[in-house]
């Protein structure tokens, strides 16, 4: 919308620093002009949106998921390893009904501006982007993986079809369109990792990549054997993936970070090596935690107050419905909040917002609220009376974002504050 639209709360996190008290945020073709306490705002008479006892807060940032399961009703039990769980997720894939604009919704609708979704399996004549939010809903990133030679060329293929449909799109975050994801180890082999991060640094893109998330794979990493070793050769006989191909953990780590960005999915058990390596990189590799799917699985401690100390950026991702009960980053700080007390409350919602944003290059448009950032936003119910308090309680408390705010939602008139 061309037409100026502005919007007033008791407090408004811009996405650093302290909440601001009692300010007026003006939004303009879809994007933030200006910042104003409210005493010094100059047209106190004209249609202003008030949200009263809030805080506004910038949309967020879930740093990875896979929409394609958002039709499950309840996550698939873990069963007895993670390999059974694995097998129950692609007997689902190949029997379920999905609707892309069901699981967008969802995650719209709990305050997410932006998701970074593994794409499986793209079609040619497909759209990776999602109407939603002014086109800029999603980033894809098509999954590879080279179980057999069929099924690596048809990932290429998958993967080539969507930089061919992101290379004449318009709808990217400030040039940021797709990445590419390597599966896990247990699906890919060191020759189509080295092929992905060759193509990632030619065409500037990020990798993703599910590593050290279970002990059955660091026992795969070991020995090409173990649960997983047997799920695959059930799945795909003894022609399939070459295990002799296997790099070592830090070995998977050190090609990945080869990467323009790498974002390293899960890492519950990753060793001293690998921290190390990643703690070198914070600019161009995070490590991204999925809370309530590690709580799923039963994981031993996240080791996320380690890796903080450590300077390696972690941020939050939802992962899937098949291990979450739904697609709410905003739940997955929450759970934060509550699992580990001394990592502070601005610390947390950074994780879904601007140092997300900062790291995909992005802070131009998602994860903060100042001028020229996309006029995404999520109000939360809030009634600190000192700007210090005001991230704890909304962490803290079963306060929800009660509303998405977006540069076309339509607005009823609301009534000035005295």
């Amino acid at each position: 919308m061309n037409q100026a639209q502005t919007f007033r709360a008791k407090w408004i996190w811009t996405g650093e620093g302290l909440p601001k008290q009692d300010c007026v945020l003006t939004i303009a073709s879809g994007r933030v002009v200006a910042l104003i306490a409210w005493k010094d705002f100059p047209n106190k008479s004209q249609e202003i949106h008030d949200y009263g006892d809030c805080c506004l807060l910038p949309g967020f940032i879930n740093s990875h998921t896979h929409l394609e399961f958002s039709d499950l009703k309840q996550p698939i039990p873990p069963g007895k390893n993670f390999a059974e769980w694995i097998l129950r997720v692609v007997q689902h894939r190949t029997s379920r009904s999905f609707s892309r604009d069901d699981s967008v919704e969802e995650a719209v609708d709990t305050g997410t501006a932006l998701v970074l979704n593994v794409v499986h399996g793209a079609s040619s004549d497909s759209d990776p982007f999602s109407d939603r939010a002014n086109g800029q809903f999603q980033i894809p990133f098509a999954e590879l993986m080279s179980t057999t030679d069929l099924r690596l060329r048809q990932t290429w293929q998958s993967a080539r079809a969507m930089m061919r449909i992101c290379a004449t799109s318009d709808r990217a975050h400030d040039g940021l369109q797709m990445g590419l994801s390597p599966h896990a180890p247990y699906t890919t082999t060191g020759k189509l990792i080295r092929q992905t991060v060759d193509r990632c640094r030619r065409f500037k893109l990020p990798v993703m990549m599910h590593l050290a998330e279970t002990r059955e794979e660091l026992d795969w990493i070991a020995s090409g054997d173990g649960p997983l070793g047997e799920m695959l050769e059930m799945m795909v006989g003894p022609m399939g993936l070459p295990t002799s191909d296997r790099l070592t953990l830090p070995g998977y780590v050190n090609e990945l970070l080869r990467a323009p960005k790498t974002l390293l999915i899960h890492g519950n058990y990753l060793d001293n090596d690998s921290r190390d390596a990643l703690s070198n990189q914070r600019k161009t590799a995070a490590v991204v935690f999925c809370p309530r799917t590690h709580q799923h699985f039963g994981h031993d401690r996240y080791p996320l107050d380690q890796m903080l100390r450590q300077g390696i950026r972690v941020l939050l991702g939802t992962d899937s419905r098949a291990s979450n009960p739904d697609l709410s980053i905003w739940e997955e700080a929450r759970k934060i909040a509550s699992d580990f007390p001394t990592i502070s409350p601005e610390k947390i919602i950074q994780m879904i917002t601007s140092d997300a944003s900062v790291f995909l290059g992005l802070d131009r448009s998602v994860g903060f609220l100042r001028p020229n950032a996309i006029g995404i936003m999520n109000a939360v119910p809030c009634t600190s009376q000192g700007p210090e308090s005001v991230l704890e309680e909304i962490l803290a408390g079963d306060s929800k974002p009660i509303s998405f705010i977006r540069p076309d939602t339509k607005h009823e008139p609301t009534k000035f504050r005295e």
